[in-house]
């Protein structure tokens, strides 16, 4: 509620009551992010959805996945815990969860990560006696998922999955619910 310096004052939103504060532009109008910004901590960034080429409903899913980031963001000594995963290197500017070089293409990484994720989604949806023996085959298909990179690309994707993956979840629930999915 504390009016950012260089900030100006718009009134409360209509729809959820919180404070606004608008400046001049000094990113990108096609911006989508949560960031630590202008002073104000963890701040959702973001264009309006002619300029970031979105449709209102999913601008506004991006909005919800963007404070889900804040959410996480301000997790008890998040920083700290990040950086303790050693994957940054001299990155200061936080870009490099975006710019990791991930093994995405690895033939190896595809299909452990396919057998995990069918697994996974066999143990979610199973029951009665079957539920032990899938989550057993769920875990073996985990094991060889983290077998298929090295140490520290599996703490990379541990990272991505919990970061982008729930948030990305949110996503896809909210479109699923929506009177307009994308």
């Amino acid at each position: 509620p504390q009016l950012v310096d260089g900030f100006t004052a718009l009134g409360k939103d209509p729809i959820t009551g919180c404070d606004m504060q608008e400046r001049a532009s000094q990113v990108p109008k096609n911006m989508l992010a949560a960031m630590y910004a202008a002073g104000a901590g963890w701040t959702i960034v973001m264009g309006t959805p002619e300029s970031t080429g979105r449709s209102h409903a999913d601008w506004a899913r991006t909005i919800h996945h963007e404070h889900f980031h804040q959410y996480q963001n301000n997790f008890d000594r998040y920083f700290e815990r990040q950086n303790a995963l050693g994957l940054a290197g001299d990155d200061t500017s936080g870009m490099w969860m975006l710019e990791y070089p991930f093994p995405y293409r690895s033939q190896a990484f595809n299909k452990a990560f396919k057998r995990s994720r069918l697994a996974l989604q066999r143990a979610l949806t199973s029951s009665g006696r079957a539920v032990r023996k899938d989550v057993a085959n769920y875990l073996s298909a985990r094991a060889e998922l983290e077998a298929s990179v090295p140490a520290k690309d599996w703490r990379y994707l541990e990272l991505e999955l919990w970061y982008e993956g729930v948030a990305r979840w949110t996503d896809l629930v909210m479109a699923e619910r929506s009177s307009s999915p994308p």
